[in-house]
C-alpha cells in the first residue's frame, strides 16, 4: 500500500489471482493526464496565467496522476517487472500531453521514492518516450494519412440516424450559438463542452450563459463524440492498426528468445481508448476518465499453450480506498483467451490493405452539395445543424449573422462574413457552396486588429507599414505604458479568406498587393512581357506575412555571424539565437525535442496536417540519393525539410494576428489603415513625424522620439528618397532636396526560381481541383486537415557541385517540391538597385539585375539537375511522374535534360521568391556602402530609424519573414533599453 498524494488516502492494490500461469508480456493503452483546455475563447472567463503550463498541455495534477499510475504497474507487477530500462519501452502519440504523461509515468516507474516526481528534481529531458509525427502514425493517432477515415467520420454527421438524434438539441443551440462568438461547427462545440468540463472540474467561473445550457451541451456533445464509432470502417481504420500490433507482438514475443521486453507502455488520447475497449465488446458507454489504462496481459498456460487476459485500471479511487483493477472479457471467451482465439477476434477489425482501404473513389457520389426542396433554403448534406440553423440564402447571409450578433452584448466583435467580398479574389475555393461556412470556420481566430478612425496630433513613435517588422514593432514598443505609438499601414485589413495555407498564391495582382513590377532584365526573363518580372509585395495590415508562403525558415547561422563580420556588431549567430526563440510558439513536439525551438511566442509554427501523393515518393527519393530530413532549424541545415508553416490550428499566423490583435485593445496603441505616408518630416537632420494621405486628405503628424520606418525593402528606400535621403546623384537627377546623402536603394537582393515541371498519374487530382473538391474544402473546416492545409510536399536546401570546397552546412540553393513543380533557388544576388520616381504614388524602379554575374548561372543549373533527378527517380516514377517532352520553345534545339537545357530556361525564365532585401544595408557607421548603423539608426539622422529586411546586410540563406521579425523583435529591446517608463 502507498498514499496517494492526489486524494491523500491509502489506496490498498491487491493482486489479482493469476493461477498457475506464467506472465510473460504487458501492453497497456493509457490514456494521458489531466489537461488544460485545447484552446482558448473569448468567453473564457479563466484568468489566462490559470493555464501556465499552455493550452493543451498536461496540469500538475495530471503530472501526479501519471506518477501515480507508474508506482501502481510498478507495485501491482512487482513479482514480474525489474528495474531493467531494456525491459519497458514507452510510446506516445506526438500530442505534447501525452508525451508528458508518458515521461511522468516512466519517471515513478524507475523512481523507488513514493513521492510526488517534481519533489525528486526528475530530467524529463532524459527520459525516452517515443512517438510518430501525426503523418506516419497509424496507429496511436488519428488517421491523418487516410482520407477514407476523415471522409467516413465526416459523414456520420449528415447521416439520418445523427440528424434525428441531433433534432432534439436544435432549439437550446439555436438559443446558444450567437453567445458563442463565432458559429461552431460539431467538432468545436465538442470543444466548447470540453472547455466548461475543464473548468467545472477544477473550480474556475463559468460565462453566464454555460447554466443553462450544461445539459444541452454535454448531451450533444456526447452524441458527437460516440456517433462515428458506431461505424464498421471507422472502427476498422482507428482501432484495427493497434490491435493487430499488439497481437503481432505478442506473436514475436512468443517466438523471438531475444525480445526481452517485458512492458510496452502507449499513451494515446481518449478518442483511441474508448473505441478499442468498443471494438472489443468490453466499453461501457462512460469515456475513460484521465489516466485510464487498458492492460493486455500475455501469459504462459499449464497445458503449454499461451493466452490473453485483459485488466482495466480506470484510475478512479472509490470511498473505500481499495483499487482494483477490472477483469474484462471479450464475447466467447473466458478470463484467459487462448491467443488464437485473440487473433482470430481481432484480425476481423484489422484492416489487411492500408493504402486500399484507405483510398478514396475518384467517382465517388457520397458527398453531395446542392439546393434542396425547401425554397431558398441552402441545404449543405455532408454538414449538420449548423447549416440548418443558420445558413439562409447565400445572398442573405451577412445581414443574417449580423443580426444575430448585433443582439449579443456579449460578442466582443462582429467580424463580417462578407461572402461576395472574399469570393471575389481568385482562389479556387471562392465559388464553393462551402464558402460561407468556411468564412464562419476562419473566424474562430481573428486575423486583424480592430482599427481607428482618427488619429491625436502627436505620438512618442510612429512606424510606418504595419507589414512583418512593423507590427511586431508597435506591439512591443506599446507594452511600455508610458509612451504614444501610431501605426501607419497604407493597406488595409486583410481578408479572412488569407487564412486558408493552400490559397496563398492568389492574392498576388489583388488590391492587398503592391503590384510592383521590375525593370526590363538584360539576362533572363525573354519569355516575359517585356522582359520585367512581377514582384509581389503585401499590401494590408500583415504586409508580406499576410501573402506569403508561410514557411518557417530563420536561413543558415553563418548568415548572421557574416552580418557581424562585415561590421553588424551585435547581430551575430550568439546575439540573434534568443530573438529567434522569443517569437516562436512552435507546436510540434518533434522539433521542440531537439533545444533549437521555443514555445510561448507570438508566431504560432506547426507542421501542416496533410501529406499529400508526392510526399512519401519524393522522401523515398531523396533517401535513395542520399540525402537525410532534416531540421533546418536546428543544428543541420543542410538535407530535406519536413516543413513547419507560421500557421494557428491550420490557419495562417500572420504579424498582424500574432502581434497587432493581442494588442488591439492599448490605449496607447493607434493602428490606422489605409494611410499612404508620402514624407518623412524633419527639422535640420532630425525627424519630427511624417505627412500621409488618409481619407483623401494629407495630414501630418508628429513624433517626440523616433519615426520607425517599416516599410519592406521596396518601400523603404522609396520612402527616404522622397524625404531627401539617398544618393545624391539619384536625388538631384529628380529634382529632390538632398538632406543627406547615403546609399538608399543599392545592394537589393532576392532569392529567384526556374522551375521544371513534372506530369503524374492522371488519377491523382490536379492541386486546383483538390481545393475545390467540396470533400476537401469540408475536411478542412471541421479539421483544419487536407490539402487546403498545406503549401507544398517538402523543402530542400543543399549544396552544389560547382565549388568542391564549399562548407556542406552552408547550402547553396534551396527546393521548393510540390504536387506539379520543383524549382531551385539560388542563394543570394548582388549588385541592384532601387531607384524612385518623384511621385509617391507611383511605382519604384527595381532593377534586380538577375544573372548580373555568370556565375550566379552554373548554381541553378546544378539545382534544376537535382530536380530532374528527383522527378524521374523511381519511387516517382510509382505515380507515373514524367518530365514534359514538349521543351520551352526557347530552348527546343537542346535536350531537355542537357546543361545547355536547363543553361537557356535561365535566360528565358525567372520567378522572384519573394525575398527582397539589403536596400538600407546596416553595417558600421563608417562604412561607405551602409545606410543604418547596427542600432538601425539612419546615419546623420536624428529620430529615425529603419527597421524591416532592408537593414539586411546579406540576404539569409532560407525564407526571409522569420527573420524579418526577429529584426524587429532585437530592435524593439534595443529600443526599449533607451526608454525609462
Amino acid at each position: 500500500m502507498w498514499l496517494n498524494p492526489l486524494v491523500g488516502i491509502i489506496i490498498i492494490v491487491s493482486q489479482i489471482h493469476r493461477g498457475n500461469t506464467k506472465l510473460l508480456f504487458l501492453q497497456t493503452l493509457t490514456r494521458h493526464g489531466d489537461r488544460a483546455p485545447l484552446k482558448h475563447y473569448e468567453w473564457d472567463l479563466t484568468p489566462s496565467d490559470f493555464w501556465p503550463e499552455g493550452y493543451t498541455n498536461l496540469t500538475e495534477l495530471g503530472k501526479r496522476q501519471n506518477y501515480v499510475l507508474g508506482k501502481f504497474l510498478r507495485f501491482f507487477y512487482q513479482d514480474f517487472l525489474t528495474s531493467n530500462p531494456n525491459e519497458v519501452i514507452c510510446n506516445s502519440t506526438a500530442e505534447p500531453r501525452c508525451i508528458m504523461s508518458g515521461k511522468f509515468l516512466i519517471s515513478s516507474y524507475y523512481n523507488s521514492e513514493p513521492k510526488w516526481g517534481l519533489e525528486n528534481n526528475i530530467d524529463l529531458d532524459s527520459i525516452p518516450v517515443y512517438f510518430e509525427t501525426l503523418e506516419k502514425d497509424k496507429y496511436l493517432s488519428l488517421q491523418n494519412n487516410c482520407p477514407r477515415f476523415f471522409k467516413e467520420y465526416r459523414n456520420t454527421f449528415s447521416s439520418p440516424d445523427f440528424l434525428q438524434k441531433a433534432a432534439k438539441y436544435q432549439d437550446a443551440l439555436t438559443a446558444l450559438l450567437p453567445k458563442l462568438g463565432p458559429i461552431y461547427l460539431p467538432y468545436e462545440l465538442e470543444l466548447v463542452q470540453d472547455t466548461l468540463f475543464i473548468l467545472k472540474k477544477h473550480e474556475r467561473p463559468l460565462p453566464s450563459w454555460a447554466k443553462g445550457f450544461s445539459d444541452e451541451l454535454d448531451g450533444y456533445a456526447e452524441l458527437i463524440t460516440y456517433s462515428p464509432w458506431k461505424i464498421p470502417q471507422i472502427m476498422r481504420l482507428r482501432a484495427g492498426p493497434i490491435l493487430g500490433k499488439i497481437v503481432d507482438d505478442m506473436k514475436r514475443k512468443i517466438s523471438d528468445e531475444i525480445f526481452t521486453l517485458k512492458l510496452q507502455l502507449n499513451v494515446v488520447q481518449s478518442h483511441l481508448l474508448f473505441p478499442v475497449m468498443d471494438t472489443l465488446g468490453v466499453f461501457n458507454n462512460v469515456l475513460p476518465p484521465y489516466c485510464a489504462t487498458l492492460i493486455f496481459e500475455l501469459h504462459d498456460m499449464p497445458n503449454g499453450t499461451n493466452a490473453v487476459r485483459l485488466l482495466y485500471f480506470n484510475s478512479s479511487v472509490p470511498e473505500n480506498g481499495i483499487q482494483v483493477p477490472h477483469v474484462l472479457t471479450i464475447k466467447g471467451c473466458s478470463e484467459f483467451c487462448s491467443i488464437d482465439f485473440f487473433d482470430d477476434y481481432v484480425k476481423q477489425f484489422v484492416p489487411q490493405d492500408w493504402d486500399a482501404e484507405c483510398s478514396i473513389e475518384k467517382n465517388s457520389s457520397s458527398h453531395s452539395c446542392g439546393i434542396n426542396g425547401r425554397g431558398k433554403f441552402v441545404k449543405i448534406t455532408s454538414t449538420i445543424l449548423i447549416t440548418e440553423l443558420f445558413l439562409q440564402a447565400v445572398y442573405k447571409i451577412t445581414f443574417e449573422l449580423s443580426h444575430i450578433f448585433a443582439e449579443q452584448s456579449n460578442f466582443p466583435t462582429l467580424v463580417t462574413m462578407d461572402v461576395a467580398f472574399n469570393s471575389a479574389y481568385p482562389t479556387p475555393i471562392g465559388n464553393s457552396p462551402l464558402i460561407p461556412l468556411l468564412l464562419m470556420s476562419l473566424a474562430q481566430q481573428k486575423n486583424a486588429p480592430t482599427t481607428k478612425e482618427t488619429f491625436q496630433e502627436e505620438y512618442d513613435f510612429i512606424v510606418v507599414g504595419a507589414g512583418s517588422a512593423g507590427s511586431v514593432v508597435a506591439s512591443r514598443l506599446s507594452e511600455l505604458p508610458c509612451v504614444k505609438v501610431l501605426l501607419l499601414e497604407a493597406g488595409k485589413s486583410p481578408p479572412v479568406i488569407t487564412d486558408v495555407p493552400a490559397v496563398w498564391g492568389s492574392f498576388m495582382k489583388t488590391d492587398i498587393d503592391w503590384n510592383f513590377k521590375t525593370v526590363p532584365q538584360k539576362n533572363t526573363a525573354s519569355s516575359h512581357i517585356n522582359n520585367r518580372v512581377r514582384w509581389p509585395r503585401g499590401r494590408a495590415l500583415g504586409g508580406s506575412s499576410i501573402l506569403n508562403a508561410m514557411l518557417y525558415t530563420r536561413g543558415n547561422m553563418r548568415n548572421y555571424n557574416d552580418w557581424a563580420t562585415q561590421g553588424a556588431e551585435g547581430w551575430s549567430e550568439e546575439d540573434v539565437k534568443k530573438y529567434f526563440l522569443k517569437l516562436e510558439d512552435n507546436r510540434d513536439q518533434e522539433y521542440l525535442a531537439n533545444g533549437y525551438h521555443a514555445q510561448g511566442g507570438p508566431i504560432s509554427v506547426e507542421k501542416p496536417k496533410y501529406s499529400g501523393e508526392t510526399k512519401h515518393p519524393i522522401q523515398e527519393a531523396a533517401e535513395q540519393m542520399g540525402y537525410q530530413v532534416v531540421d533546418v532549424n536546428g543544428p543541420t541545415q543542410t538535407g530535406f525539410y519536413d516543413y513547419q508553416l507560421t500557421i494557428r490550428n491550420g490557419q495562417r499566423c500572420s504579424t498582424a494576428k500574432a502581434y497587432l490583435v493581442p494588442a488591439e485593445n492599448r490605449t496607447n496603441l493607434d493602428v490606422l489603415t489605409n494611410a499612404f505616408v508620402t514624407k518623412i518630416l524633419f527639422e535640420h537632420n532630425r525627424a519630427i513625424g511624417v505627412q500621409f494621405e488618409y481619407k483623401n486628405k494629407l495630414n501630418t503628424v508628429k513624433s517626440s522620439k523616433e519615426v520607425i520606418v517599416s516599410g519592406g525593402a521596396i518601400n523603404t528606400p522609396q520612402l527616404l528618397m522622397l524625404s531627401g535621403i539617398g544618393p545624391k546623384k539619384v536625388l538631384n537627377k529628380l529634382s529632390i532636396p538632398l538632406l543627406k546623402d547615403l546609399p538608399v536603394g543599392e545592394n537589393l537582393q532576392d532569392h529567384y526560381a526556374v522551375a521544371l515541371a513534372f506530369s503524374i498519374n492522371f488519377s491523382i487530382a490536379k492541386p486546383s481541383q483538390k481545393l475545390s473538391d467540396p470533400v476537401n474544402i469540408e475536411e478542412y473546416i471541421n479539421f483544419r486537415t487536407g490539402p487546403l492545409s498545406s503549401v507544398t510536399s517538402w523543402l530542400a536546401f543543399l549544396e552544389g557541385n560547382t565549388n568542391e570546397a564549399l562548407d556542406t552546412e552552408f547550402p547553396e540553393f534551396e527546393l521548393y517540391l510540390g504536387d506539379v513543380d520543383v524549382s531551385s533557388f539560388k542563394a543570394y544576388n548582388l549588385k541592384s538597385d532601387v531607384y524612385n520616381e518623384v511621385n509617391p504614388y507611383d511605382s519604384p524602379i527595381i532593377d534586380p539585375n538577375y544573372f548580373g554575374d555568370p556565375e550566379d548561372r552554373k548554381d541553378i543549373v546544378e539545382g534544376l539537375k537535382v530536380c530532374h533527378s528527383i522527378g524521374t527517380s523511381a519511387p516517382l516514377k510509382k505515380i507515373g511522374s514524367k518530365r514534359f517532352e514538349i521543351p520551352h520553345p526557347e530552348c527546343k534545339e537542346h535536350p531537355i535534360d542537357s546543361d545547355k537545357y536547363y543553361d537557356c530556361l535561365t535566360r528565358s525564365f525567372i520567378l522572384t521568391s519573394y525575398h527582397p532585401v539589403g536596400t538600407a544595408k546596416m553595417g558600421s557607421p563608417d562604412d561607405p556602402t551602409t545606410v543604418v548603423d547596427p542600432l538601425l539608426r539612419v546615419k546623420g539622422i536624428e529620430g529615425l530609424r529603419i527597421i524591416d529586411a532592408s537593414v539586411m546586410p546579406i540576404i539569409p540563406s532560407g525564407n526571409t519573414n522569420i527573420p524579418t521579425i526577429m529584426i524587429a523583435e532585437k530592435a524593439s529591446d534595443i529600443i526599449k533599453s533607451t526608454i525609462n517608463c
